[in-house]
């Protein structure tokens, strides 16, 4: 999507829900699949980040988290799929500085949660134990609040510990790092594997 040309874009629903994608090989397919929307500019190793709104009840609360969600977007080695309703998606369109977005409505669709890399859950998030073990089951990885679910743990790239990336507070700036510091282990595919194979064991 380029700039100044603020579209909408949805993923095809796949009717598919709840489907495990349980080895690297399947998800590659699904990842591919949603680079596909993002055009021919998209490459391979670029890092597909879900960013879950679904449970943010007003604008306001959105609106806190503009600055951040603006700089992710425009993240240069990032994809990103906001999940949220048409409806919130609309509103968000005139004060996010699109250049390459799309929205989906369901987390839980297959080529949506199969195909990220990772999904950032925020302390608010409904049901956040559902969400992270679909996570484990599509092996997407977890950013979210150290106090939102022990299932995630923080990872320890030397001492090859730890599932996912953790944020204390609700700070901005602290989410931010807690996604930068994913995708930076994410430039390293036998860590990345590694934590995605935990997280299947885990959700098995």
């Amino acid at each position: 999507m380029l700039k100044g040309d603020p579209v909408i874009t949805t993923i095809p629903m796949t009717q598919k829900k709840n489907n495990p994608v349980l080895d690297l090989k399947t998800k590659k397919i699904f990842k591919e699949r949603l680079l596909d929307i993002f055009g021919k500019k998209s490459r391979s190793r670029d890092f597909l980040l879900g960013i879950d709104l679904t449970d943010f009840t007003t604008s306001s609360t959105v609106s806190d988290k503009l600055e951040l969600i603006n700089a992710l977007i425009n993240f240069p080695d990032f994809q990103t799929v906001i999940i949220t309703k048409r409806k919130e998606g609309q509103k968000l369109l005139s004060k996010l500085n699109l250049q390459k977005v799309i929205f989906q409505e369901d987390y839980t669709d297959q080529i949506c949660l199969g195909g990220l890399d990772a999904l950032l859950l925020f302390p608010h998030t409904h049901e956040p134990t559902s969400k992270i073990l679909h996570c484990f089951q599509n092996g997407t990885i977890v950013i979210t609040k150290n106090q939102l679910s022990d299932l995630v743990k923080e990872y320890l790239p030397l001492k090859e510990k730890g599932n996912g990336f953790l944020f204390k507070t609700e700070d901005q700036w602290e989410i931010f790092a807690a996604v930068i510091k994913a995708w930076e282990n994410y430039q390293f595919p036998y860590d990345w594997e590694n934590i995605q194979q935990k997280n299947w064991r885990i959700s098995v």
